[in-house]
């Protein structure tokens, strides 16, 4: 299969919208989860002079400890965030290019119902359809080189 082929079938079906979005949506949940485990560390320590003893101590020390594992499942969602707006920027990078591709050019016709009598004629078709084939062959591969 060819890079262009590749390119094509890369782009087809995929949506740098809906990849954006779902961009959005994981960065909006890091940050309310940044905003949570802001809350439970605020709180932690009222906890424990609110309630006192071992109980305190121990609400305490879970809220911290969940406040660590908000912590990780938002640096876990911000990541994801940012794959997905490379990804996006990736998709979007690639339908660019394959709508300046355009479509491909149609290979040349070799010559038909040539006059077996007349040599001169024969040769010149074919040296033009030589012709032709090269100059297609160099737009197929810069095309080539610009899908990958």
């Amino acid at each position: 299969m060819s890079q262009e082929a590749r390119l094509h079938q890369a782009v087809e079906g995929g949506g740098t919208s809906v990849i954006g979005l779902a961009s959005y949506t994981w960065r909006k949940a890091a940050t309310s989860l940044t905003n949570i485990e802001s809350a439970l560390r605020h709180a932690a320590p009222s906890m424990e002079s609110d309630l006192g003893g071992q109980t305190g101590s121990s609400a305490r020390e879970a809220f911290l400890t969940l406040a660590d594992r908000v912590n990780q499942r938002a640096s876990e969602m911000t990541k994801a965030s940012a794959a997905l707006t490379s990804a996006s920027a990736a998709l979007s990078h690639a339908e660019q290019v394959r709508a300046e591709l355009g479509s491909a050019p149609s290979a040349p016709t070799p010559p038909q119902h040539l006059d077996p009598t007349d040599t001169a004629t024969n040769m010149k078709a074919e040296s033009r359809f030589h012709q032709q084939s090269q100059q297609h062959a160099a737009v197929m591969a810069g095309r080539e080189a610009k899908a990958q």
